[in-house]
């Protein structure tokens, strides 16, 4: 059997690369967004839950990686787009 040649130009994974970290928290206003939290971003429509933030410091970019709750599609958004968590419904007062 022939061994197999391992590329040089292999890319580091998210863990094993110093540039990229990785946060399962995020703070935005005095909220506080953790995994499983549902979010909103500007101009876009339609909820997505949280997934992580991840911070590229070779680049300068942060961005949040996110599912979205309609199509369950992965994506991923820049962290100035972020419009803030999603809050329950309150019920009106009925009046009498």
């Amino acid at each position: 059997m022939n061994k197999r040649n391992k590329s040089k130009n292999q890319s580091v994974p998210f863990s094993h690369n110093d540039l990229i970290s990785i946060h399962y928290q995020w703070t935005h206003g005095r909220d506080e967004i953790l995994p499983g939290d549902k979010i909103m971003f500007k101009s876009i429509r339609g909820k997505f839950t949280f997934i992580k933030v991840v911070d590229n410091r070779d680049r300068g970019v942060t961005w949040i990686d996110c599912i979205e709750e309609k199509t369950h599609t992965f994506r991923s958004f820049y962290v100035d787009r972020l419009k803030g968590k999603v809050k329950p419904k309150r019920p009106r007062r009925k009046s009498v």
